[in-house]
């Protein structure tokens, strides 16, 4: 057997003295850099003197290796400040080594826990790699992590025991020496800069058992080191208290392996860490993106909504339910062949109070208890003729504003459901925040939606009621006169033009409530009017009231691009505001002069005046009047609105008992 063992290592010296040419003409620089720990493991593999002594060095040397690999592979990014910690390992198994040589006697414990500890943080170096590597470089690192698994348990074992059996010494050669053959025939079968197709990686049971089996190892060196403290103690209670840690460790890893819950937290547990994810969050993400921002119509965020998450779970049948009025609507649906009539939330109040308080989604074919435990809750009209894979809630502001079904279009669902695993659920819960979002957000446009057309409504309710005032105004002048003047003709030739205007003016309202616009402000194709004509026509209009507004000079010929009709209405409403602002023995002057390409008019009256406070936060905003008559407060808005769109503008100069001048600047028609 002796020979078998010294031919077996001198064959692993051999080997790794081929690996360390072998790497370094494939691999080029990571292979040069690979380069010393081959070679002290060709030394390693014949050397049967100061064995700690070499297992310090080793570990110190290919953790070292594997360090300036993993910064060789990120010498152009920044290294996270907790990676340079690993520094820590080969320095430790260093000082290890140099320790290990002082000692006259037998190590002690303390220098087994001190290369546990080398061993364990050489093992989490060589993870980082493999989990940033491919190709032969992950084959290294598995190969020798390999290695440093099997020394971590014989010194664990040396603890434990005492001593370490012949057996176990032996077999460490044999696999050291193996391990030296695969590496040579790895680039047989092993691309240098392997693909994702031919990656090399641990089966997800493989993966799990491992993980059991290193969570069992670390009860067990925390028994050993329970009995390692009491060995300390001394005496008949050292005798007892071993073996009873050890009875203990064993039945704890036995309630920990044999617990369904543990065991399904501990796969969760490697399937997050050990393997890649069975999503590309960032192009989910990206994609879904893409699919809620298609919608033009607001009123089709339902079927916007639904059609974003169906490509995610490769299915074509779903519906989206919205809540509203008691009761949770199909608002969209597509494939679907179950009843999709509204659910009365009252009656149904445990299927939303869970998908509210809890974010709970269903799955309805689920065989197990911890996804299946609430299907009772599922109407079942829902699900009558239709494989339904999930039903995802949309929630916000603590509310429920609805749910999706999303149906299964694999021919076993319940194959499908065993599939549906926590990372389907994780995807779900962000995918359902973004979809809840979304939905609240269409709905709350939809509302203000709605509101603004009820505002346009009131705000066109109130220009057609400060029109008809005005109407109502010259009408009642006209009657107010008629007793006293209705046998002269001049009287009666006013009051039929009154009439007639009123009447045009009563046309034209009609007119825009056919139109649903009670000023046309978004007229594109502008008239060549005459500023002179716009102002005698307000006037006309002003006419029956004191004091009558008069122009200081004769207007020449000024021509505006405007709406005729709008820009009138703007003068008169102008000229009407300062008359109610003045006495009836007061004075208005309109004076129009003309500048290099605009035309300025002012409005100067000595009536009450406004201070600057009413100037600067009241004058132009509607439903806001100081009149002492019943004034609604939208003229001096309204003829702003006016001006504004034909590339007007307005200012004011007012002193309170003084008066008021407001000056109208507007453009020059070419």
């Amino acid at each position: 057997m002796i020979s078998i063992i010294s031919f077996s290592a001198i064959l692993g010296a051999i080997l790794f003295l081929i690996l360390a040419v072998e790497y370094s003409l494939i691999l080029k620089r990571s292979g040069f850099l690979f380069f010393p720990g081959f070679l002290f493991s060709a030394i390693w593999s014949t050397s049967f003197w100061q064995s700690h002594t070499m297992d310090f060095i080793h570990a110190a040397i290919w953790s070292g290796c594997f360090l300036l690999k993993f910064r060789s592979q990120h010498e152009n990014s920044k290294m996270e400040p907790g990676r340079y910690l690993f520094w820590l390992v080969p320095i430790l198994a260093l000082l290890g080594a140099i320790a290990s040589t002082q000692l006259s006697k037998e190590p002690t414990q303390l220098l087994f826990y001190l290369y546990l500890i080398s061993c364990v943080g050489t093992l989490l170096i060589i993870e980082q790699l493999i989990r940033n590597s491919h190709g032969l470089v992950k084959v290294v690192g598995l190969s020798i992590g390999t290695f440093f698994l099997y020394n971590l348990y014989l010194y664990s074992y040396v603890l434990i025991a005492g001593t370490a059996t012949v057996e176990l010494l032996q077999a460490r050669t044999l696999g050291h020496t193996t391990l030296a053959a695969i590496l040579c025939l790895a680039p047989l079968v092993v691309l240098p800069t392997d693909t994702e197709r031919r990656k090399l990686a641990l089966s997800r049971p493989s993966a799990f058992t491992t993980s059991s089996l290193i969570l069992a190892g670390a009860i067990l060196l925390t028994v050993s080191i329970l009995g390692s403290l009491a060995e300390l103690m001394g005496g008949e209670i050292s005798l007892i208290a071993q073996p009873f840690f050890l009875f203990i460790g064993v039945l704890f890893v036995g309630f920990c392996l044999a617990s369904s819950t543990r065991r399904a937290k501990m796969r969760v547990f490697v399937d997050r860490h050990f393997f890649q994810a069975k999503y590309d969050y960032y192009d989910e993400w990206r994609k879904l993106s893409d699919r809620l921002s298609l919608g033009k119509n607001r009123d089709d965020y339902a079927a916007i909504a639904l059609q974003a998450i169906l490509p995610v779970f490769h299915s074509k049948s779903g519906a989206c339910f919205i809540n509203s009025d008691g009761y949770s609507r199909n608002a969209y649906s597509t494939g679907m062949n179950s009843d999709l009539r509204p659910i009365d939330m009252e009656e149904h109040s445990a299927f939303f109070e869970k998908m509210l308080t809890d974010d709970w989604i269903y799955v309805p074919e689920a065989t197990e208890i911890n996804k299946a435990k609430y299907n009772e809750y599922i109407p079942t009209h829902l699900c009558e003729k239709d494989r339904v894979l999930f039903i995802l809630p949309l929630t916000g502001e603590d509310k429920i504003k609805g749910f999706l079904i999303v149906a299964d279009d694999n021919p076993d669902p319940i194959a499908s459901a065993r599939d549906f695993n926590w990372e389907d659920f994780h995807l779900l819960k962000l995918i359902g925040k973004q979809l809840s979002n979304f939905v609240e957000y269409q709905m709350l446009m939809n509302e203000r939606m709605v509101t603004q057309q009820f505002d346009a409504y009131h705000q066109f309710t109130t220009f057609v009621m400060h029109d008809l005032k005005n109407l109502i105004a010259q009408q009642a002048l006209v009657v107010q006169n008629a007793a006293r003047f209705m046998h002269k003709p001049e009287f009666v030739e006013d009051a039929i033009e009154t009439i007639e205007h009123s009447v045009k003016k009563m046309n034209r309202m009609v007119l825009k409530l056919n139109s649903k616009s009670a000023i046309d402000l978004d007229k594109t194709e502008l008239q060549r009017v005459s500023l002179a004509r716009v102002i005698e026509a307000a006037l006309t209009k002003c006419s029956q009231k004191k004091p009558v507004p008069h122009v200081t000079q004769p207007i020449g010929e000024i021509y505006v691009a405007a709406d005729f009709e709008n820009l009138t209405m703007a003068f008169t409403h102008l000229f009407s505001n300062a008359q109610e602002a003045c006495d009836d023995d007061g004075s208005i002057e309109i004076d129009v002069r003309q500048l290099e390409t605009e035309v300025e008019c002012k409005v100067t009256d000595d009536g009450e005046g406004m201070d600057q406070e009413f100037i600067d936060q009241r004058l132009f905003k509607p439903f806001d009047s100081t009149k002492k008559t019943l004034g609604m407060g939208i003229g001096a808005y309204q003829y702003q609105q006016i001006l504004s769109k034909i590339g007007g503008r307005i200012s004011v100069k007012s002193k309170l008992g003084e008066g008021s001048c407001f000056t109208v600047v507007i453009p020059i028609a070419v």
